[in-house]
């Protein structure tokens, strides 16, 4: 059966797909410094070692086949092509990774240098994680453009209603994607504002982009640092600063598409 193309699938449905497996990856990453600490150190049996060792190579294959999938559909065919050439050949590596930590894991048992065996499988499988994050980046770059352009993508969304905890769930509390202008515009202090979080500008932006129906927007921008806002009423909408007081700030590197999701904040708290 012939697979959809990327431009027939929902954009905000595979970034959340691909965040959802961006955090499945970041609970992988405790697990290999425990690891890591234990070999260098030496604390804890070979056996717990061991343990650890398999339970991350399971999780890494998980999101590996996951990656995998969502890479079949045809819209992907440019994006595979760019994975192996700048991740040299990653898919490969990982592979052959995978199976020089199967095979240290099977031979711990009988070994009599369980402490090599251990230092090599911690460094396949922290090499791994490293081509699995790297391969989450790619692909979301690929399903939001074309990633040899350096830019912006992601989600636009509005959460409104009663939104303060309590013990019954309150249903008029809610997260909805939404169209909407996007702004990118020169590097901003939060000083410059009406307030903490609403802005008013006399120049034109940089650039802008009305996101799609479902919160999606692309963005090509060449690399450098911004400020990025998006139009909530009369005026500009940022809600997050940095160490520096900058505003809503953006950076984009060169040939590289970067995730910049925006959450307008409507609610009662």
């Amino acid at each position: 059966m012939q697979l959809p193309s990327l431009a027939a699938v929902n954009k905000a449905s595979y970034l959340t797909k691909y965040n959802d497996i961006s955090s499945k990856l970041a609970l992988i990453s405790p697990d290999i410094s425990e690891l890591s600490e234990s070999v260098e150190f030496q604390t804890g049996s070979y056996k717990e070692a061991k343990n650890l060792a398999k339970k991350i190579f399971k999780r890494q294959k998980r999101v590996y086949k996951r990656l995998k999938k969502l890479s079949k559909y045809s819209g992907f065919s440019k994006y595979s092509a760019l994975v192996n050439e700048r991740s040299r050949n990653t898919l490969t590596n990982f592979k052959t990774n995978s199976k020089s930590s199967y095979k240290n894991i099977k031979r711990l048992k009988r070994s009599n240098d369980k402490l090599s065996l251990l230092e090599e499988i911690t460094s396949l499988e922290t090499s791994n994680q490293g081509l699995l994050e790297e391969l989450t980046t790619l692909s979301k770059s690929a399903a939001f453009g074309d990633p040899d352009n350096s830019g912006v993508f992601g989600v636009t969304s509005l959460v409104s209603g009663n939104c303060m905890p309590g013990p019954e769930i309150n249903t008029s509390c809610k997260l909805e994607k939404l169209s909407i202008t996007i702004s990118v515009r020169r590097l901003t202090h939060y000083s410059e504002g009406l307030s903490f979080i609403y802005y008013s500008f006399s120049e034109e932006p940089i650039a802008s982009v009305e996101s799609e129906a479902d919160g999606s927007y692309n963005l090509e921008l060449s690399p450098g640092e911004y400020s990025i806002f998006v139009l909530d009423g009369d005026n500009e909408y940022c809600n997050s600063f940095d160490g520096d007081g900058n505003a809503c700030k953006l950076v984009i590197k060169e040939t590289m598409k970067t995730e910049y999701n925006v959450t307008i904040d409507h609610s009662f708290q």
